[in-house]
């Protein structure tokens, strides 16, 4: 008998983000395929028996063919497995998930599609872009900046006079292009333009500028993909309604090592309402990792440059610490440390080959209080 998929949007990127039903699904997975952008968090609510399977798209770097994926859904499918397609924002918002369904669709594999919170809609809202505001925009498009022939590029002129904000996924690396194209289309040089790297997550960046200074200004900024570009009287409000910058957490991706699921939970979630982004691993009395999946997601997910701090609660033994900081710390990176037990403690003080800035557990509890 035939399992079914679910193809799931995981939001634009932080974990709480994610819909209920997403979460359901998750948690009733045999076997989850997932992109690169998601949060490795998500792999806390799937069973320490899931089996996770990276299935991530960059730029020119793709670790499997989309035809391969396919393929990969229809066979797990026909072993009787339930199949959960992980996939960032919203399956049919350039997401190709209708590819995905067409093809289970004609392989008679049964399917849901659980909706996520699109990049257009919840990156642009925790830079406190509105797409639509009285009278300034009653209307808004989104396309994607990717044009896979010279025969399928935009008609510009036609999608900017149709639209008050125009959002432009995934156009960072073509925006010179772009913007040419616009101004050729007759979009004035003013128009207020913003570009978002990351949203939502611990990488959130934005820059403000017009058409004619937002690309140069991205580049001195350093912004990187995965980023959209927002142009439109919607743009200029971001200096005025942006909240997530000025939460005291906000740029701090920080991983929580426990021993207790409910203590995890309990952290992450105050970490995400202070503005920072949290992962957690949580260890078995026998010292292994609750959930393997996830601190692999971690590694494919995180690099550990970008993890900012580590907040380890209770007498984790020594072997499962053993297990976790060379996994984490391959390069021996300083990464900013807070714990809470006499093992830990003892643990760090003798492993010097890690460097750590903080060794005060006090005032970890401060900072999250």
């Amino acid at each position: 008998m035939n399992g079914k998929v679910y193809l799931v949007g995981a939001g634009p990127g932080v974990s709480g983000l994610l819909t209920l039903r997403g979460k359901e699904v998750i948690e009733t997975a045999d076997i989850l395929f997932y992109d690169r952008l998601i949060s490795p968090r998500l792999f806390s609510y799937a069973s320490p028996q899931v089996e996770a399977v990276y299935v991530g798209k960059a730029n020119r770097k793709h670790t499997m063919p989309q035809e391969e994926i396919c393929r990969c859904l229809i066979c797990a499918a026909r072993e009787g497995k339930r199949v959960v397609r992980l996939k960032g924002g919203d399956p049919f918002v350039f997401g190709r998930g209708g590819e995905e369904a067409f093809a289970l669709r004609e392989a008679g594999i049964d399917y849901e599609i659980v909706p996520g919170v699109t990049s257009p809609v919840g990156a642009l809202a925790y830079a406190g872009i509105p797409l639509t505001h009285r009278g300034l925009a009653n209307s808004f498009t989104v396309v994607t900046g990717h044009q896979m022939s010279n025969d399928e590029l935009l008609d510009w002129q036609n999608v900017w006079n149709r639209s008050d904000t125009l959002v432009i996924l995934m156009g960072l690396e073509q925006w010179p292009e772009i913007s040419q194209r616009l101004l050729l289309a007759g979009v004035p040089v003013e128009t207020k333009a913003a570009i978002l790297q990351a949203g939502s997550t611990a990488l959130q960046k934005r820059v403000d500028g017009n058409l004619a200074n937002i690309g140069l200004r991205a580049q001195k900024a350093g912004i990187h993909s995965p980023a959209l570009v927002v142009l439109g009287e919607v743009a200029g409000l971001a200096p005025i309604l942006d909240w997530q910058s000025s939460q005291p957490l906000f740029g701090s991706r920080i991983l929580v090592v426990t021993r207790d699921r409910a203590l995890a939970d309990h952290w992450v979630r105050r970490i995400e309402s202070l503005g920072g982004e949290a992962m957690d691993i949580v260890f078995e009395e026998n010292g292994h990792v609750l959930r393997p999946a996830a601190l692999t997601a971690l590694q494919q997910l995180w690099q550990p440059e970008s993890i900012h701090a580590v907040w380890i609660e209770g007498d984790i033994p020594r072997k499962s610490l053993d297990l976790f900081f060379p996994a984490a710390w391959k390069n021996h990176l300083q990464t900013l440390v807070w714990w809470d037990g006499e093992k830990v403690a003892q643990y760090l003080g003798n492993n010097q080959d890690v460097l750590f800035i903080n060794r005060d557990a006090k005032s970890s509890r401060e900072a999250f209080a």
